[in-house]
C-alpha cells in the first residue's frame, strides 16, 4: 500500500538524485543542502521527514541527515563518502539501527518510514 502511494516519488527518485547529488557539490554538504532536501521530501511526500522528526525527535541532526539522503536514494558508497563512514558494512549497520529504532516504534507512518529506509 505505501509503495503505491509514493511511486510517483519512486519513479523521479533517479532525477532527484542527481540533481541533489549536483546540489551537494555546489553547496559542498552544507546543512542548507540537507534542508533544501528535506523540504523536497516534505512536499512530495505528505511531510514525511516532519512526521520523521515528531516521532523521533531525540535524533542527531547527523542521523537526519542519513535519513534524507536515504529517502532520496543515496547508496551505500555515497552515503559512505558524504558522511565519513569508513566502511560500507558500517554504513549497513547504521541504516539497520535506524530500521529496528522505526520497527519498535508506534508510529503511524512506521511502514511508510520502512519502506523508505530499504
Amino acid at each position: 500500500l505505501a509503495e503505491k502511494k509514493y511511486r510517483h516519488f519512486f519513479e523521479g527518485r533517479k532525477v532527484m538524485y542527481e540533481k541533489v547529488e549536483k546540489l551537494l557539490k555546489e553547496i559542498g554538504g552544507d546543512w542548507e543542502s540537507y534542508e533544501k532536501m528535506e523540504m523536497v521530501i516534505n512536499h512530495k511526500m505528505d511531510n514525511l521527514m516532519l512526521h520523521f522528526r515528531n516521532d523521533f525527535p531525540n535524533l542527531k541532526d547527523g542521523d537526519y541527515q542519513f535519513v534524507i539522503c536515504v529517502i532520496m536514494g543515496f547508496d551505500a558508497t555515497t552515503l559512505s563518502v558524504i558522511f565519513k563512514i569508513p566502511s560500507l558494512g558500517a554504513v549497513y549497520a547504521r541504516k539497520s539501527r535506524l530500521k529496528k529504532m522505526v520497527s519498535m516504534s508506534v508510529s503511524q507512518y512506521k511502514d511508510d518510514y520502512l519502506l523508505l529506509l530499504n
